[in-house]
Formats: structure tokens, C-alpha cells, sequence
């Protein structure tokens, strides 16, 4: 009687292993985009998705195996296995443990890191405690995993290098306070291509802290650079980039992330809120940086005629994290109405003199965020003003789920969200 209907038992038995490794190869590179996965154009939610069901995959072929071998396996062989197996189990637990348990953010990559390591571990003690002299399908797979970590690190430290530079940093928003938000500004030793939607690996100073990493747009440079930059900026949350306060030394792997092709339509929404302005700023910044040169060189660079920013604060003290930018937007924004910024918050937020006067800024209560639907319809929608619109965001799961439920639902609206997402 033949397994599954198809193949005999023993044939099974030797297949499963090998598959099983197979999956896992894939997550050697680890739990955060690559320059590999980039390299392919993977973005950073396709790849967390291959790397989560390459482990539960891994994970069915580990046990069906285990459960065919054990009666014919050794000591050493069950106890291994059983590692292996246990590693990957409370590898995959952790992210919902993650999910449930939002204080856990900052232990579970560290929970994670140390069961992955405990799992390869057990894996090549597993591997060789089969007592097999060949160079067989196991040991050629392991070192193609091995292999795959070792190319990824050698890219991401030549790229950590090269991004290298002298930062510093400073402390922005309500002091002691969870709205208070850490600036850094960093200049590179090479210039960086700074595209928006872009997005970097941060490691902060230390040595236990240099195996990982968290995912930080660049938020501003200078716009009078159009391709490359040297000075480029960070917003990062305080709750971990604190450490940045004292030792303004992170090393940064990127720039990742897609192309999303705005500057091809007539109308761009960036919808943001909390920190989540961070990862639409660039597009602002990009947007009429190019409408600037456009005006100079009096030619078309984009079809782009209206920008929309719409961002709610949780305090009115975040609007310190950005106004000065804000400001210099503004400035550089030469017709005056490209742009129309709302901000929405309950209390009152320091505008500048300029933004104070400039008819398109202005502040809202947050319960006029709840019109947003007719707001958008109204502006992209309207028969006297045709064309495509996108619309990009960036923000706290809830907010999300907000904005796509009051997004209009038009074959004109393309409804995109980035691939940086603020950590929840």
C-alpha cells in the first residue's frame, strides 16, 4: 500500500526531509527584507509572507517526518529532531504572541533571533547525527542556507559602511512623554539615491543591539538634491531609538522598497497618522521639489497638478516633530496651491506665521477626519476635475482600517499602502 496514494513509505520518509530543508533555505535570510529579496523586487510584505509560510511549511514536512522516523530513529536523532521541531514551533508562536501582547515589540525580535540560532543549532546536529559519510541532498542544502546568510551579511555590512557617516541627534515633540519623537540627521560618506517610499534598516549603538534592526524611512533631505542626497533625516519613535539621544551612531542597511510610480498621477493623496508622517513626508518633499524645478526649467516633469496631505495627530504637540519642515515646504512650494495640508487634532498646534496665512494648511478637529470619504470624493471625483488619483498610507493598523473603509471605491482611485508601516 503506497503513502498518500502515490509514493511508498520509505520513499516518503526520505522525501519529506528533504523538502522540508528546502523551505527552510529561504529563512537563512533572515526576518527583514535583504538585498537579495530586493533585488528580485520583493517587497517588504510579500517577503514577511514567504518567510512565515516557509517556516509553517517547514514546520508540517518536520513533524509528518518525525512521525514516520521515530520508531527506526536514535537517541541523538529524536533528540535533535525534537529540538528542531521545538524551535521552529515557538519560532512561529512568537509573532502572535507579538500580535496579542503589543508590549512584547521590543522582546520578540531578541525571542526570536535566539530560537532561529537554537534551531539551526539543532539542525545541524540533526543533520549529522545521521552518521552518513556522503555529501548528501541534507548537507548541500544547509550550505546553500548558510550561504544565502553569509552573501546577505557581507551586503548589508559593505552597505552599512558605505551609508556611514557623522548623525546627530535630537529629541522632538512633548517631552517624557509617549509623543515625543527622536530626529536624526545623518551625512553620508556616499551619496544616497532618495526615493520616496524608501525605506532603511536601523542598528543602534551597542553591540547587543547590532543584531537587530528596525525599518525607518527617510523623512527629509534637502530638496535642492534631486537624485542623490548626503544629508538625509529620520523621525523615529522615542520608545526605541532613545538610545540615538546619547550615542548618534545607528548603521544603516537599505535603502529598500518600492516604486509607486506617483509622479504618473494628476492627484496624490498621502494620508498618515502618529509617526506614520514620517513615511508620506518624502513624497511631499519629492513632489514639490519637482514641481519647483518644473516651474524653473519651465517644462513638464509629472503629471502631477494637486497634492493632498492629511494627517491625524494623537497630540497636538507631534505638529513639533514636522512644523519646521512643514515650513520649508511651503517655501519651496513656488504656485502656493499645489498643496493642501489638513491636520487633525483636538487642541492647538504651532503653525508658523507662513502656514498660519497660507489658505490650503490648516487644522481640523479629529472628528471631522470621520467626513474623509466625502472630503476625497469632493476633490477627486469631481467632473470638473478628471483624471487619476493614488492614494498612499502610512499608519497604526486602526487607522488603516479607518481610511480604507471611507476610501471611494472609483476604478480612477489607486489605493496603496506603504511598505513601511509605523511598529505597533
Amino acid at each position: 500500500m503506497s503513502s498518500l496514494g502515490l509514493l511508498p513509505p520509505t520513499a516518503v520518509d526520505s522525501l519529506l526531509p528533504q523538502l522540508a530543508m528546502g523551505n527552510m533555505v529561504p529563512l537563512f535570510l533572515g526576518g527583514r527584507t535583504n538585498p537579495l529579496a530586493h533585488l528580485v523586487r520583493m517587497d517588504r510584505g510579500d517577503y514577511y509572507r514567504v518567510h512565515r509560510w516557509a517556516a509553517l511549511v517547514a514546520l508540517g514536512e518536520g513533524v509528518a517526518h518525525a512521525v514516520m522516523a521515530w520508531p527506526e530513529a536514535d537517541r541523538s536523532q529524536r533528540l535533535s529532531g525534537s529540538l528542531l521541531i521545538g524551535g521552529i514551533v515557538v519560532g512561529c508562536m512568537t509573532p502572535l504572541v507579538l500580535m496579542l501582547r503589543s508590549g512584547w515589540l521590543f522582546v520578540f525580535p531578541k525571542l526570536h533571533l535566539g530560537v532561529s540560532l537554537a534551531a539551526v543549532g539543532a539542525l545541524v546536529f540533526h543533520i549529522w547525527a545521521r552518521h552518513s559519510s556522503s555529501f548528501d541532498a541534507p548537507w548541500i542544502l544547509l550550505c546553500c542556507g548558510g550561504s544565502l546568510w553569509a552573501i546577505s551579511t557581507l551586503v548589508r555590512i559593505v552597505r552599512g559602511w558605505r551609508h556611514g557617516g557623522d548623525a546627530e541627534a535630537w529629541s522632538v515633540g512633548k517631552r517624557d512623554t509617549e509623543y515625543e519623537a527622536v530626529r536624526v540627521k545623518v551625512q553620508l560618506r556616499h551619496p544616497v539615491a532618495t526615493r520616496p517610499g524608501n525605506y532603511f534598516y536601523l542598528f543602534l549603538p551597542g553591540l547587543r543591539n547590532r543584531l537587530q534592526s528596525h525599518a525607518a524611512p527617510v523623512a527629509w533631505w534637502d530638496p535642492s538634491e534631486r537624485k542623490e542626497s548626503r544629508n538625509v533625516t529620520f523621525l523615529l519613535e522615542k520608545r526605541w531609538a532613545s538610545r540615538l539621544l546619547q550615542r548618534p551612531t545607528p548603521v544603516m542597511d537599505g535603502p529598500y522598497g518600492r516604486d509607486f510610480g506617483f509622479e504618473r498621477y494628476p492627484k496624490v493623496v498621502l494620508l498618515a497618522d502618529g509617526i506614520g508622517i514620517a513615511g508620506v513626508l518624502p513624497f511631499a518633499v519629492s513632489m514639490i521639489s519637482r514641481k519647483h524645478f518644473q516651474w524653473e526649467a519651465g517644462g513638464a516633469i509629472d503629471k502631477t497638478h494637486k497634492l493632498f496631505l492629511f494627517w491625524e495627530l494623537d497630540d497636538p504637540s507631534q505638529g513639533e516633530w514636522v512644523m519646521d519642515l512643514f515650513d520649508d515646504l511651503h517655501k519651496v512650494d513656488v504656485t502656493k496651491a499645489y498643496t493642501c495640508a489638513r491636520l487633525y487634532t483636538d487642541g492647538e498646534v504651532g503653525l508658523p506665521e507662513t502656514l498660519k496665512e497660507a489658505k490650503n494648511w490648516g487644522v481640523r478637529p479629529r472628528k471631522d477626519l470621520a467626513s474623509l470619504g466625502s472630503t476625497l470624493t469632493a476633490e477627486l471625483l469631481a467632473p470638473h476635475r478628471p483624471g487619476k488619483s493614488i492614494i498612499l498610507v502610512c499608519g497604526k493598523t486602526a487607522f488603516k482600517k479607518r481610511v480604507a473603509e471611507r476610501v471611494p471605491r472609483d476604478p480612477s482611485i489607486c489605493y496603496r499602502e506603504l511598505d513601511y508601516q509605523p511598529e505597533t
